[in-house]
């Protein structure tokens, strides 16, 4: 971490942030050797490259790169990447750590994921290295496109929620410890843990999907959802779902509500076995559990299940307690979302305050390097709940 650089590096170059450049040329002593032809003052190269790499923030550019990057995924990502980027002596020189971010986040390789790659197709070899232009994340964060990015992320922000409510149990002492159970089922630690590892896109989609289940559980005695951030539910190796049971009035006279809570949990249990029995693909599945909104009560508990090895005698009475109970028997409805981290739909209406902001999808300019969008990523999502947004959109627009 560099501090008090930014007032300096702000008069040195007229403009900017203030955050530090980056040259890769510059290596070990040259950082501080004026005598060295790849002295840059103000710029950051490779501290040792016989030794891991160092990255260097500063005040402003650390900010930045929290606040674009907000999930452990997303930051560790980029560091390693851009480690690898600055070793391969493809980039030339940024003027600014942000600018670096912006490219990042602006390509993507082949499998979809956001990676410093060549703007016009090519390979590096093909293309050569390249100088990221100075001022590229201001473009890059007043574009309409990053702004219904931002627009869209709100939903996201409902996953981290359920991350600090049970982080808070975890803290406080207030999990409860369900016995009897012969597998880990409410392990809230490690569950959190997986929580914590979607990208702020996949907790955009699961948050959007935890958000309807929620919503449904209303209106039924019981409402499950079975979600996947993957692409692909067939290779994916954790799952979650949304648990929603009511507490019921005949629930009071027979037993009181520890007693709910824990039939509850030992059927988020069973939910969960059975899921991972029919998806052998799975390694886990992490279920969040609570009553619908509106209800009396307010507990909440997170269960994680890890696979096992299913000989047929626990097939067989996984398949009889969920069939005397009801439990994922026959068909249910499957739906499949293609979720696109920049939204660029004909238009998109953000309500700000009183104010109804209409985003266009111009492109970004003349400029190659800047004018390249991700390609979309793909995950899941209710479809039903993706064309209600189009709709409240196309309501927005006549209004």
């Amino acid at each position: 971490m560099a501090r008090g650089a930014a007032d300096a590096r702000i008069e040195q170059l007229k403009a900017g942030s203030g955050s530090l450049g980056i040259k890769p040329e510059v290596i070990g002593p040259a950082h501080f050797d004026t005598s060295n032809t790849a002295f840059a003052p103000f710029c950051i190269g490779d501290m040792d490259p016989e030794q891991n790499f160092v990255h260097v923030l500063d005040e402003s550019s650390l900010e930045i790169i929290l606040t674009e990057l907000d999930t452990v995924k997303d930051f560790t990502d980029y560091l390693t990447r851009k480690e690898v980027f600055v070793r391969s002596r493809n980039l030339k020189k940024a003027e600014a750590e942000e600018d670096i971010l912006a490219y990042y986040a602006t390509h993507t390789d082949q499998s979809g994921e956001h990676d410093f790659v060549p703007t016009d197709g090519k390979t590096w070899e093909e293309s050569g290295p390249i100088e990221i232009k100075a001022g590229l994340y201001n473009e890059y964060s007043n574009d309409p496109r990053y702004i219904a990015k931002k627009a869209a992320d709100e939903e996201s922000y409902a996953w981290d929620k359920i991350i600090q409510v049970f982080t808070r149990h975890v803290l406080g002492g207030t999990s409860l410890s369900l016995l009897g159970f012969d597998f880990d089922l409410q392990n809230s630690e490690k569950g959190l843990r997986y929580l914590a590892l979607e990208s702020r896109l996949s907790r955009r989609v699961l948050g959007s999907a935890l958000l309807g289940a929620l919503e449904k559980g209303k209106d039924t005695d019981r409402f499950f959802r079975l979600m996947f951030s993957a692409a692909d539910p067939d290779v994916a190796e954790t799952a979650y779902f949304a648990l929603t049971v009511k507490y019921l009035d005949f629930m009071k006279e027979s037993g009181g509500y520890n007693d709910y809570r824990a039939k509850r949990a030992s059927l988020a249990a069973l939910y969960g076995r059975k899921t991972l029995m029919d998806r052998s693909n799975l390694k886990r599945v992490v279920g969040i559990v609570v009553e619908p909104p509106g209800s009396d009560g307010g507990s909440e508990d997170l269960v994680l299940i890890e696979q096992q090895e299913w000989t047929n005698e626990l097939r067989a009475e996984v398949e009889t307690d969920c069939k005397a109970i009801g439990i994922l028997q026959g068909s249910h409805q499957e739906h499949r979302y293609h979720a696109q981290e920049f939204p660029d739909d004909d238009f998109l209406q953000v309500r700000i305050g009183d104010e109804i902001i209409t985003l266009l999808d111009p492109p970004f300019g003349e400029d190659p390097m800047s004018s390249m969008f991700a390609e979309p990523h793909t995950s899941n999502k209710n479809r039903k709940e993706r064309r209600a947004e189009k709709a409240r959109a196309r309501k927005l627009r006549k209004k």
